[in-house]
């Protein structure tokens, strides 16, 4: 809300606010889902490589940088795994 026409902004609790995140939830496990299955660490070799990493994303039909991010993301991985296997946006 912009308060007395100043450039000061004053933001307020609103009630909607755990409806949102619920509903944030529920995109981020779609889009998780629909990206890359569950089951695709069944997939993997214990010891998995950069190279399983792209099997993988060519089974699944996704971006081997969408396999790399959930492996850390689920702690499979380090976060300095494939990070050349990712995409930079900008």
């Amino acid at each position: 809300m912009l308060l007395h026409g100043r450039k000061e902004i004053f933001l307020e609790d609103f009630e909607g606010y755990k409806e949102d995140k619920q509903k944030e939830k529920e995109a981020d496990e779609f889009a998780s889902k629909w990206l890359l299955p569950q089951n695709f660490i069944d997939d993997l070799p214990k010891d998995f490589t950069e190279e399983d990493v792209l099997k993988i994303a060519k089974q699944y039909k996704t971006d081997a940088g969408i396999v790399v991010g959930r492996l850390q993301h689920l702690g499979l991985a380090s976060y300095s795994f494939g990070n050349r296997l990712k995409k930079k946006l900008f």
